[in-house]
Protein backbone atom coordinates (compact mmCIF):
# COMPACT_ATOMS: atom_id res chain seq x y z
CA UNK A 1 0.00 0.00 0.00
CA UNK A 2 1.15 3.85 -0.18
CA UNK A 3 -0.34 6.90 0.20
CA UNK A 4 -1.46 9.14 -3.04
CA UNK A 5 -3.60 12.26 -3.76
CA UNK A 6 -6.41 13.32 -5.43
CA UNK A 7 -6.17 12.86 -9.13
CA UNK A 8 -2.89 10.48 -8.87
CA UNK A 9 -2.72 7.61 -11.32
CA UNK A 10 -3.42 4.38 -8.93
CA UNK A 11 -3.86 1.62 -11.65
CA UNK A 12 -5.06 0.30 -14.80
CA UNK A 13 -8.73 -0.86 -15.78
CA UNK A 14 -7.34 -3.42 -17.88
CA UNK A 15 -5.80 -4.82 -14.54
CA UNK A 16 -7.78 -4.08 -11.80
CA UNK A 17 -11.20 -2.37 -10.86
CA UNK A 18 -12.63 0.99 -9.78
CA UNK A 19 -13.48 0.53 -6.03
CA UNK A 20 -14.11 3.44 -3.62
CA UNK A 21 -12.20 6.56 -3.88
CA UNK A 22 -11.62 6.03 -7.35
CA UNK A 23 -12.87 6.47 -10.67
CA UNK A 24 -11.96 5.39 -14.11
CA UNK A 25 -10.87 7.56 -17.28
CA UNK A 26 -10.62 5.63 -20.75
CA UNK A 27 -7.74 2.53 -19.25
CA UNK A 28 -6.45 4.26 -16.43
CA UNK A 29 -7.63 4.31 -12.34
CA UNK A 30 -7.20 7.40 -10.88
CA UNK A 31 -7.64 8.95 -7.22
CA UNK A 32 -10.64 10.92 -5.72
CA UNK A 33 -9.75 11.72 -2.69
CA UNK A 34 -5.97 11.27 -0.16
CA UNK A 35 -5.75 8.14 1.00
CA UNK A 36 -3.58 4.68 1.07
CA UNK A 37 -3.91 2.88 -2.08
CA UNK A 38 -5.02 -0.72 -1.10
CA UNK A 39 -6.20 -3.62 -3.69
CA UNK A 40 -8.91 -6.13 -2.61
CA UNK A 41 -10.34 -9.02 -4.48
CA UNK A 42 -9.50 -7.44 -8.21
CA UNK A 43 -10.55 -3.95 -6.71
CA UNK A 44 -8.63 -1.01 -5.87
CA UNK A 45 -9.40 1.00 -3.68
CA UNK A 46 -8.72 4.38 -1.57
CA UNK A 47 -8.60 4.59 2.19
CA UNK A 48 -9.04 7.81 3.71
CA UNK A 49 -6.23 8.89 5.60
CA UNK A 50 -8.71 11.09 7.51
CA UNK A 51 -12.28 10.21 7.33
CA UNK A 52 -14.77 13.04 7.79
CA UNK A 53 -17.99 11.89 9.96
CA UNK A 54 -21.55 13.01 8.23
CA UNK A 55 -23.81 13.72 11.10
CA UNK A 56 -27.00 11.59 11.29
CA UNK A 57 -29.12 12.47 14.23
CA UNK A 58 -29.41 10.44 17.16
CA UNK A 59 -26.15 9.00 16.73
CA UNK A 60 -23.59 8.79 19.66
CA UNK A 61 -20.70 10.82 19.66
CA UNK A 62 -17.93 11.99 21.36
CA UNK A 63 -16.77 15.40 21.00
CA UNK A 64 -13.74 17.81 22.16
CA UNK A 65 -14.87 21.76 23.70
CA UNK A 66 -12.96 24.04 21.15
CA UNK A 67 -14.58 27.41 22.06
CA UNK A 68 -17.01 28.65 24.71
CA UNK A 69 -19.88 31.33 24.67
CA UNK A 70 -22.40 32.86 27.55
CA UNK A 71 -24.60 30.13 27.06
CA UNK A 72 -23.31 27.25 24.66
CA UNK A 73 -20.21 25.11 23.91
CA UNK A 74 -18.70 25.14 20.29
CA UNK A 75 -17.61 21.16 20.14
CA UNK A 76 -15.74 19.36 17.63
CA UNK A 77 -17.12 16.02 16.30
CA UNK A 78 -15.18 15.63 13.06
CA UNK A 79 -17.52 16.68 11.31
CA UNK A 80 -17.24 19.13 8.39
CA UNK A 81 -18.60 21.97 10.87
CA UNK A 82 -18.28 22.38 14.32
CA UNK A 83 -21.64 21.11 16.95
CA UNK A 84 -23.31 23.66 19.49
CA UNK A 85 -24.20 22.55 22.64
CA UNK A 86 -26.48 24.75 24.60
CA UNK A 87 -26.42 24.79 28.32
CA UNK A 88 -30.51 24.17 28.25
CA UNK A 89 -29.05 20.32 26.88
CA UNK A 90 -27.11 19.90 29.56
CA UNK A 91 -27.63 17.77 33.02
CA UNK A 92 -26.92 21.12 34.66
CA UNK A 93 -28.42 24.06 35.32
CA UNK A 94 -26.18 26.37 33.94
CA UNK A 95 -26.70 30.29 34.55
CA UNK A 96 -25.92 32.62 31.59
CA UNK A 97 -22.33 33.11 31.70
CA UNK A 98 -21.48 30.85 34.33
CA UNK A 99 -20.52 28.09 31.06
CA UNK A 100 -17.06 28.06 31.39
CA UNK A 101 -17.54 26.18 35.65
CA UNK A 102 -18.84 23.56 33.59
CA UNK A 103 -17.07 22.48 30.55
CA UNK A 104 -13.44 24.60 29.37
CA UNK A 105 -12.00 24.02 25.63
CA UNK A 106 -10.14 20.92 25.56
CA UNK A 107 -12.89 18.88 27.73
CA UNK A 108 -14.62 15.88 26.31
CA UNK A 109 -18.26 15.00 26.22
CA UNK A 110 -19.97 11.67 25.21
CA UNK A 111 -23.09 13.31 23.51
CA UNK A 112 -25.91 12.49 20.98
CA UNK A 113 -26.63 14.38 18.07
CA UNK A 114 -29.82 16.28 18.36
CA UNK A 115 -30.01 17.62 14.69
CA UNK A 116 -28.35 18.09 11.38
CA UNK A 117 -30.04 20.81 9.26
CA UNK A 118 -29.82 21.15 5.58
CA UNK A 119 -26.94 24.26 5.58
CA UNK A 120 -24.99 21.90 7.88
CA UNK A 121 -25.99 23.31 11.30
CA UNK A 122 -25.44 20.71 13.78
CA UNK A 123 -26.42 20.45 17.44
CA UNK A 124 -26.02 17.98 19.77
CA UNK A 125 -27.28 17.11 23.31
CA UNK A 126 -26.01 15.64 26.48
CA UNK A 127 -29.79 15.03 27.64
CA UNK A 128 -29.86 11.38 27.83
CA UNK A 129 -28.26 9.27 30.78
CA UNK A 130 -25.52 8.08 28.63
CA UNK A 131 -24.12 11.05 27.59
CA UNK A 132 -21.34 12.39 30.20
CA UNK A 133 -18.53 14.87 30.37
CA UNK A 134 -15.25 12.06 30.53
CA UNK A 135 -13.14 12.99 33.85
CA UNK A 136 -11.19 10.09 33.31
CA UNK A 137 -9.27 7.34 30.68
CA UNK A 138 -8.23 8.21 27.26
CA UNK A 139 -9.99 9.37 24.14
CA UNK A 140 -8.44 7.88 20.83
CA UNK A 141 -9.44 8.29 17.21
CA UNK A 142 -9.94 5.67 14.56
CA UNK A 143 -11.61 5.65 10.83
CA UNK A 144 -15.16 6.65 10.69
CA UNK A 145 -14.75 3.96 8.00
CA UNK A 146 -13.72 1.15 10.50
CA UNK A 147 -16.37 2.19 13.70
CA UNK A 148 -18.63 -1.06 12.41
CA UNK A 149 -15.09 -3.41 12.89
CA UNK A 150 -14.22 -2.17 15.63
CA UNK A 151 -17.68 -2.85 17.33
CA UNK A 152 -18.56 -6.01 15.11
CA UNK A 153 -21.06 -8.10 14.68
CA UNK A 154 -23.59 -7.79 17.69
CA UNK A 155 -20.42 -5.97 19.56
CA UNK A 156 -18.20 -9.36 19.35
CA UNK A 157 -15.06 -7.00 19.28
CA UNK A 158 -15.58 -3.78 21.24
CA UNK A 159 -16.89 -6.70 24.12
CA UNK A 160 -14.17 -9.29 23.41
CA UNK A 161 -11.34 -6.37 24.38
CA UNK A 162 -13.60 -5.57 27.13
CA UNK A 163 -13.39 -9.01 29.13
CA UNK A 164 -9.71 -9.32 28.60
CA UNK A 165 -8.87 -5.68 29.35
CA UNK A 166 -11.26 -5.08 32.00
CA UNK A 167 -12.02 -1.52 30.67
CA UNK A 168 -14.79 0.57 30.17
CA UNK A 169 -14.93 1.65 26.04
CA UNK A 170 -17.14 3.92 24.11
CA UNK A 171 -17.05 4.00 20.47
CA UNK A 172 -18.73 6.94 18.95
CA UNK A 173 -20.37 6.95 15.42
CA UNK A 174 -17.58 9.41 14.90
CA UNK A 175 -14.42 8.01 15.14
CA UNK A 176 -13.78 8.48 18.58
CA UNK A 177 -12.99 5.48 21.21
CA UNK A 178 -12.92 6.12 24.64
CA UNK A 179 -10.58 3.57 27.23
CA UNK A 180 -11.17 3.59 31.08
CA UNK A 181 -9.84 1.30 33.52
CA UNK A 182 -6.41 0.78 35.33
CA UNK A 183 -3.16 1.99 33.06
CA UNK A 184 -2.27 -1.95 31.83
CA UNK A 185 -5.60 -2.59 30.74
CA UNK A 186 -5.92 0.61 28.87
CA UNK A 187 -3.06 0.45 27.25
CA UNK A 188 -3.34 -3.54 26.08
CA UNK A 189 -7.25 -2.52 24.93
CA UNK A 190 -5.73 0.87 23.17
CA UNK A 191 -3.15 -1.49 21.09
CA UNK A 192 -6.12 -3.95 20.22
CA UNK A 193 -8.23 -1.18 19.04
CA UNK A 194 -5.67 -0.21 17.08
CA UNK A 195 -4.95 -3.41 15.64
CA UNK A 196 -8.31 -4.29 14.92
CA UNK A 197 -8.61 -0.99 13.09
CA UNK A 198 -5.69 -1.93 10.34
CA UNK A 199 -6.40 -5.46 10.24
CA UNK A 200 -8.64 -8.33 9.60
CA UNK A 201 -8.45 -9.94 13.04
CA UNK A 202 -10.84 -12.76 14.57
CA UNK A 203 -12.17 -12.11 18.49
CA UNK A 204 -10.36 -15.64 19.02
CA UNK A 205 -6.96 -13.82 18.16
CA UNK A 206 -7.88 -10.64 20.04
CA UNK A 207 -8.56 -12.86 23.10
CA UNK A 208 -5.21 -14.62 22.59
CA UNK A 209 -3.49 -11.54 21.60
CA UNK A 210 -4.28 -9.66 25.34
CA UNK A 211 -4.13 -13.11 27.21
Amino acid sequence: MNSVLPGDLVGKSSELKAGSGTYEDGDSIYATIMGVRDVRSSYINIVPVKSVYIPREGDQVIGIVTDIDQSLWVVDIKAPAPSVLHANDTPWKVDFGNTVNFLTVGDAVLARIKSYDDVGRIQITMGDRSSRKINSGYVIEIMTTRVAKVIGKEGAVVNAIKKVTGCRIFIGQNGRVWIDGESAGISKAVMAVKRVEREDISVEDIEKMLG
